[in-house]
Order: structure tokens, then sequence, then C-alpha cells
């Protein structure tokens, strides 16, 4: 995959130095000289990082954003501290933004992934539930239909030993 790399830049300002806002799943990128936000770059769940460099502590960076040539919609921003090149450390948080371990986020993934396939069942269930209401509405339809259509042959049999006994009264008549 060829990639094109650049840097980031502050479209208010043109600054090309930035801090770093952690979340839950992603993080913010602020201009240090105006405060703008720059752009929020998406993590995986329950990642994002911290808002200074693993190495030395500073919290100014600089970012290069790596753009896949094929499809421009896949950048790769990689932040770097600009005292000692360095880069701030990757980490797990929980919904409440505290810094959690890989087993624990593990175990929130799957807690939610659970969750919703039990939504997704439910789901299932209910669609189930509505279509045996709609085949027990078919049944007591088919129902009715046979009970018309008994209806009618009687009164078909009756209509026909009528016409079967005016037929015979013609003949004894002619």
């Amino acid at each position: 995959m060829n990639r094109v790399n650049r840097t980031a830049q502050c479209r208010n300002c043109e600054e090309v130095l930035f801090k770093i806002k952690p979340s839950i799943g992603y993080v913010i990128y602020n201009c240090v000289n105006c405060n703008d936000e720059v752009a929020r770059v998406s993590y995986g769940k329950y990642e994002t990082v911290m808002p200074a460099c693993e190495e030395c502590g500073g919290d100014i960076f600089k970012v290069r954003i790596k753009v896949d040539e094929q499809d421009n919609s896949h950048q790769y921003w990689e932040p770097e501290c600009v005292k000692c090149k360095g880069s701030p450390k990757l980490v797990y948080v929980d919904n409440d933004g505290k810094l959690i371990d890989e087993g624990v986020r593990q175990s929130l993934m799957a807690k939610e992934r659970l969750e919703e396939l039990e939504e997704e069942v439910n789901t299932q269930k209910e669609i189930i539930e509505q279509l045996e209401d709609k085949i027990d509405d078919l049944h007591s339809e088919i129902e009715e239909k046979d009970n018309l259509i008994n209806d009618l042959e009687y009164e078909l049999d009756t209509s026909k030993r009528h016409a079967s006994k005016l037929e015979k009264n013609i003949s004894d008549l002619e």
C-alpha cells in the first residue's frame, strides 16, 4: 500500500503544533496557537492515547498524516513529540475514561457483543412472534373460508336436489 505523507496543519492559523485531548475511542488534536480543534481521530474500542509523550512527558506534538494513495479516506495520524520525537502511549480506557488493561478491555468488548447479540435475539423473537400471529390469522382465515366453502357446497347440493325434483315434476307433467 503506497502512502503519501503530509504534516497536519491548523486550518485557522496554519500552525503545525498540537496538543492531544484523549477521549474514549478517539483523540482530539487542538492547535497550540489558537486552540482550535483540528481533528478527531478514531481509535479502536476503548482505545485512546495519553496527552503526553511516553519518553519525555512533553505535551506538544507535530503530526504526520499518512494517506493511502488508493483510498484518500484512510488517513493515519502519527503524533511525534517535538522535544524528543517520541510518541504518546496508546492506552485502554473504560466508559468512564479510567485506565484499564487489555483483559478488562476484552471483557468490556465481549460484554458489549453479548448485549448486541441479546438485542438481535430479542428482535428475532419479536419477528417470530409477529410471524406466528400472522400464521394464526391465516389459519383463522382459512378456517373461515373452509366454513364458507362447506356452506356453499351445502347450498349447491340443496339447489341440485331442488333442481332434480323440478326436472322430475316437469317430466311427470309432460
